[in-house]
């Protein structure tokens, strides 16, 4: 009987011992990761919210453009040219379509219908551009949708110029019979799509 009660005071002493040590042991690895993720270089940072105003662009000279007007395509009567939902109707300014080439003009018809057909667009003037032809001649900019972050840290879309992609893929030529602030730009566009043979290069 005696014997019994040592035995089972033994068990406890050794249950308790145990339970201690866990105890301790977990302290030990709580204080420890918390010592960890205090000094760790990955540990979360608060990112302040983006003051990113999508609607504004930037020049090459870095300033600040006026926020770009606005417009809905309503027909698409070329390549190139377009009347709004308000009545006008403008022409892009730098480029020639080349309507010769039945293939490329229908790829060209496509990708403009896709991008621009039926949507509201952003557009502004070339200051001084002067040369003849039916309408007002613009830069037009469709919305490109980009991978949005949490928390933003910019636009979740960025403005592209149709424009510059219709020279890129080799659907339009330049056009410098008038000069315009992009012209060299447009040149390097259209010397790119040139020497990849896209679009009207593609069996030059």
């Amino acid at each position: 009987m005696i014997q019994d009660k040592a035995v089972s005071i033994k068990q406890r002493f050794v249950f308790w011992t145990c339970v201690l040590f866990f105890i301790a042991g977990f302290c030990a690895w709580y204080k420890a990761e918390l010592n960890r993720e205090a000094s760790s270089p990955y540990r979360p940072v608060a990112v302040p919210k983006s003051t990113w105003n999508p609607g504004l662009i930037f020049k090459p000279t870095n300033h600040i453009r006026v926020p770009f007007l606005r417009a809905v395509v309503t027909d698409i009567t070329g390549v190139d040219r377009f009347i709004f939902s308000t009545g006008k109707k403008v022409q892009l300014v730098g480029i020639s379509v080349d309507t010769v080439n039945d293939d490329i003009a229908r790829e060209a018809a496509g990708l403009v219908d896709r991008l621009v057909g039926k949507r509201e667009v952003f557009f502004e003037y070339e200051p001084d551009y002067k040369k003849e032809g039916e309408g007002e001649y613009v830069y037009l900019y469709f919305r490109v949708p980009i991978i949005p972050s949490d928390p933003p840290v910019g636009p979740e879309y960025v403005h592209w110029s149709l424009n510059a992609e219709l020279l890129k893929l080799g659907y339009a030529r330049l056009d410098d019979s008038a000069p315009f602030q992009f012209l060299e730009k447009f040149r390097s566009y259209e010397n790119e799509a040139r020497s990849q043979r896209k679009g009207l290069w593609r069996n030059g």
